[in-house]
């Protein structure tokens, strides 16, 4: 399920000291230092909320990763991509690019799409002048028709393209965020909704079927023994972060929830690397609060039937880092539902 290590000849000569930048700055290469490993992750794409249009999660940020030679004292400049918003009836906007030096670049994804039922395509990394070079792309929203909305995109992966969140093709249907174990499910069979895409942990389970009495915040998604799952959306490094590099985080996706009598429900976040849950109801003002991607793993779509105007406050899933925003394209959508912002993009480097 992607939990593996990427290639490189010794990656564990690395773990002397990191920076972990989710804002733009300098970084000067310290005394004593004369080889530095560099990642960056684009910002994802903000997703779309629309009156019954065919309304697509925001794409993931792409990725970049590569060894490279210094001197002591020189200084990069650290280009971290801005979050993207999303988008109240038209496209959502597109996340910015990440950038170490000349020597790696990650595109930002392509915002959500707005009335043409196609999903966003994700950014792209690259690489200039570095060794043990790897590169990937953000995964892509899913479509959708009308009366449903999209997940958004994993952000790009240490060891291979991001997934995409699933599409849906019968109104009502929301899928949920992406994750860097899986895409998020597609669903098209009436209101429903479903779990997150799976981070290294697992699946989120799905609620589908369930009102809010039944399950009133959807449930956890699956985890492993030993593995971080803390069910939060990552905003911003710490540095204090229980994994070194990128790929030992370990989390799962958000569980989704399905409402047929609530006028509140809400679904879980993705854990590290996991999307967020989708939400979806076949009853009037209901209030709809998707899920949140963890580090990587895209934001949940929220969904409602054809004459069943969505309640004021509903909110689609954000994305984590380097990940897309959820969608939602339901009765009263552009009024009564906030589009889920891209995650932030960040950059980090290690000797």
């Amino acid at each position: 399920m992607g939990r593996v290590a990427p290639v490189l000849t010794d990656y564990e000569r690395f773990r002397s000291e990191r920076r972990l930048y989710t804002l733009s700055s300098t970084f000067v290469v310290p005394v004593g230092v004369y080889q530095i490993f560099g990642i960056v992750f684009g910002a994802g794409g903000g997703g779309t909320s629309g009156n019954s249009t065919d309304s697509t999660g925001g794409a993931g940020g792409g990725y970049a990763h590569g060894v490279i030679s210094v001197v002591p004292g020189q200084g990069f400049a650290v280009g971290v991509g801005p979050a993207a918003t999303g988008s109240q009836g038209g496209n959502g906007n597109t996340g910015g690019t990440s950038s170490l030096g000349s020597f790696l670049s990650a595109t930002g994804g392509q915002g959500g799409r707005a009335g043409t039922g196609s999903g966003a395509t994700g950014g792209t990394g690259s690489t200039s002048g570095v060794t043990e070079a790897f590169t990937s792309s953000g995964g892509n929203s899913g479509n959708s028709t009308s009366y449903m909305g999209s997940g958004g995109g994993s952000s790009g992966r240490p060891f291979g393209n991001g997934f995409s969140s699933g599409s849906c093709s019968t109104q009502g249907s929301a899928s949920a965020g992406a994750g860097w174990g899986a895409n998020s499910p597609s669903y098209n069979a009436g209101a429903s909704s479903c779990g997150g895409g799976s981070g290294c942990a697992g699946a989120g389970s799905s609620a589908e079927g369930l009102s809010s009495q039944d399950l009133p915040q959807g449930g956890p998604g699956v985890t492993i023994p030993g593995g971080r799952s803390d069910g939060s959306s990552i905003g911003l490094l710490t540095g204090t972060e229980a994994w070194w590099f990128p790929w030992e985080g370990d989390g799962s996706g958000g569980a989704g929830a399905f409402s047929v009598s609530t006028a509140l429900l809400s679904a879980f976040n993705g854990g590290f690397g996991g999307g967020g849950g989708s939400t979806s109801t076949n009853t009037t003002s209901a209030v709809l609060i998707s899920g949140n991607g963890g580090f990587g793993g895209g934001g949940g779509a929220v969904g409602a039937n054809q004459n069943q105007a969505i309640g004021a406050g509903s909110r689609c899933g954000n994305g984590g880092i380097g990940a897309g925003g959820g969608s939602c394209g339901a009765n009263s959508a552009s009024a009564n539902c906030t589009a889920g912002r891209g995650g932030q993009g960040c950059v980090l480097i290690y000797w």
